[in-house]
């Protein structure tokens, strides 16, 4: 079965849904999901915060008990994150038994994105500090949690390196680009995107009991408070009620 982009964010709309690294969260206008984000940086989780409950944290020690979300998205974060195999270790942990995780990855898998990663290092400001293969991916996401499906993204390199340092591709260079992407179709060789849909099942992930302290802010704070509002002060009164309800359990 073949995904597009927006079915990741439908699929089970009516769930719970933790957006791992979430950004400003521009990718949940129009939709009505419940949702709760987090994210490393400060600034885009201030924009985030008008559209739902955020919470400030290292990927790699999230601040939920075990098992509290049915869903849980990512997109693009864990080339971010030093030693992501520990991160995807705290997703398995904080997702439900039969809960879906969808996983949208840059991977090493096309000669010409593996030598632009490294020149650049950087990605719309946020350094890259993984790289990984889509086997060395797969192996880490079934070690935890039983893949479901899984679809190749193929390159344009000369439209992706002009993107790496903000410019503009020449339309005659876009139609090497093309032909080079259905070579790539054909061949099935080089691919610089993955995503993944896995579920974790009955013994996956490690169960700590713990929950972890870090900062929360919802929708109700306004900027000057921003960051300033533990999980136990934070006012969820401008929240929808089932996730307000649902995020004071987190800390119960």
């Amino acid at each position: 079965m073949r995904l597009s982009s927006n079915t990741f964010l439908l699929v089970k709309a009516e769930r719970l849904i933790l957006d791992f690294g979430c950004g400003e969260g521009r990718r949940w206008d129009g939709t009505h999901h419940e949702v709760i984000g987090i994210d490393i940086n400060l600034g885009r989780l201030k924009i985030a915060k008008r559209r739902f409950p955020v919470v400030q944290c290292d990927g790699r020690l999230l601040p939920f008990r075990d098992s509290t979300f049915p869903s849980i998205v990512s997109f693009s974060v864990l080339e971010h994150i030093k030693n992501y195999q520990t991160a995807l270790s705290e997703m398995t942990r904080v997702l439900a038994i039969g809960g879906i995780c969808r996983v949208s990855q840059p991977v090493d898998d096309d000669p010409i994105f593996i030598i632009a990663r490294r020149v650049v290092k950087n990605w719309q400001g946020d350094a890259i500090l993984s790289h990984f293969s889509t086997s060395q991916l797969l192996g880490q996401i079934r070690a935890r949690m039983q893949v479901n499906n899984i679809i190749y993204t193929s390159n344009a390199p000369i439209s992706g390196v002009f993107s790496f340092f903000g410019r503009k591709t020449p339309r005659m260079l876009q139609k090497i680009d093309r032909v080079y992407d259905l070579a790539c179709k054909t061949t099935r060789m080089f691919h610089w995107q993955v995503d993944i849909v896995a579920v974790r099942t009955e013994g996956g992930g490690q169960s700590t009991g713990e929950v972890r302290s870090h900062t929360l802010w919802s929708a109700s704070l306004d900027d000057d408070g921003c960051g300033q509002s533990p999980l136990e002060r934070t006012s969820f009164s401008s929240c929808p009620l089932s996730i307000a309800s649902r995020v004071q359990k987190l800390r119960e």
